[in-house]
């Protein structure tokens, strides 16, 4: 059965949002188990967690060590779970698990608002069994999270666009991109092409 035979509009549409959710779920999933892995630290995950671990949070701000490189925001985040909850690689690798897991959300949002309903399904999909992107969710780098900053600035941006005369959302939005450039540096680029 296609999308089209389907009787109703509305009845296709709870059927992609259903396989949606699916995807997501798996998607979220997989980004678990390559976390519960407990693979070891990379030499560059290993490299900025010392700089994570031995730096007082102003030192965070200036070169780092072992020509490691981060964006502030994202070195603060990752100081202030560390602080919290210690130094295990789940502690290091907790941000960009939830935002790889967020993002996941978000691309859906994305998606439908870009997309037809059918395409939508498949970028969601696509995205939940991206290789790259299910092995950064368990990383102790900013990856995860310029994905997810990506993902959710194109939301944004695309959401503003379509409704120009919200100048309320255009500040917020603003500020929003002034954050996320803070916490990744790709954000300046998709800021630049919305």
């Amino acid at each position: 059965m296609t999308l089209s035979t389907l009787p109703h509009p509305r009845a296709s549409r709870r059927v992609v949002t259903l396989a949606s959710a699916v995807a997501i779920a798996i998607g979220i999933g997989l980004r678990l188990r390559q976390l519960l892995a407990d693979r070891g630290l990379s030499l560059d995950e290993a490299y900025l967690s010392l700089n994570l671990l031995h730096r007082p949070f102003v030192a965070l701000f200036d070169q780092l060590d072992f020509q490691q490189a981060a964006p502030d925001g994202f070195l603060v985040v990752q100081k202030l779970v560390i602080s919290g909850l210690g130094s295990s690689e789940y502690a290091l690798r907790l941000v960009p698990f939830v935002a790889a897991c967020v993002a996941l959300v978000f691309m859906l949002f994305l998606a439908r608002e870009a997309v037809s309903l059918l395409v939508a399904l498949l970028a969601v999909v696509l995205f939940a069994f991206s290789e790259p992107l299910i092995y950064y969710a368990a990383s102790n780098k900013q990856y995860a999270v310029d994905v997810f900053l990506a993902v959710v600035l194109l939301w944004l941006g695309i959401r503003l666009s379509n409704r120009p005369e919200r100048s309320p959302a255009l500040v917020m939005y603003a500020g929003s991109g002034a954050a996320a450039i803070w916490v990744s540096h790709p954000s300046v680029f998709v800021l630049s092409g919305v």
